[in-house]
């Protein structure tokens, strides 16, 4: 069987399973030639930490035939936590300077965007606060501070945004845009690169939750449709 299980996703992804589904019995099901993370009469949700185009083969096999959930839990606030990987001992624990928020979810959608526009498809996105726990790596000093990430462990869930239809899509952009607006105009406001605001666009017009509305010198228009 292909598919993404705990072995994989270690901590955060069976804690996310126990959460959504407390019975064990529904998980790791058999589906399609796939492992369905929780299977639950017509209905499967898949959690993905990482990398959502790796869910593509099961979205093929899954949508036709049940609706999915796809969960994606963001790291809003994030501890680091070193362990000496001979002694067991922590080596150091400091706060991550970088906060997640909802909007950072575009460049993982934009791998399974053939199919964010399925009935039968909804994404489900979560601020989680949690502890991401490394070991000390002599050896190989696979990263530059000799260390290497092992588990991730959530500590705290917080608020949700569900998207399933395209005026879902609506609530993450920022407040305080014209009418029509660029996506030098998003990036502004979000604090985000240009880059970046243009993706969150270019989802967001394949969804039909705006659409192009000319050009303002060489930048697209957009205007919200809803």
């Amino acid at each position: 069987m292909n598919g993404i299980g705990t072995k994989n996703e270690h901590t955060l992804h069976a804690a996310l399973k126990l959460y959504f589904e407390p019975d064990e019995s529904f998980h790791e099901v058999p589906c399609g030639g796939y492992i369905a993370d929780i299977l639950r009469g017509g209905e499967i949700i898949e959690i993905q930490t990482k990398s959502l185009f790796n869910l593509c083969g099961k979205l093929e096999a899954f949508l036709g035939e049940y609706k999915v959930t796809v969960v994606h839990p963001i790291a809003r606030k994030k501890r680091i936590i070193t362990i000496d990987e001979e002694t067991g001992e922590i080596v150091s624990s400091r706060r991550s300077p970088k906060t997640g928020r909802f909007q950072d979810c575009f460049r993982e959608l934009y791998g399974i965007k053939k199919y964010l526009n399925s009935p039968s498809l909804t994404v489900k996105l979560m601020l989680i606060d949690a502890d991401e726990y490394r070991r000390t790596d002599r050896k190989h000093r696979e990263s530059r501070k000799g260390s290497v990430r092992k588990e991730t462990v959530p500590v705290e869930l917080g608020e949700t945004v569900t998207l399933a239809s395209p005026a879902d899509y609506l609530q993450l952009l920022p407040d305080g845009l014209p009418e029509e607006f660029t996506s030098s105009d998003v990036a502004v406001l979000l604090k985000m690169s240009k880059g970046a605001a243009s993706l969150m666009l270019n989802v967001m017009t394949y969804t039909g939750a705006v659409g192009r509305a000319g050009k303002k010198g060489r930048a697209y228009l957009y205007r919200r449709l809803f």
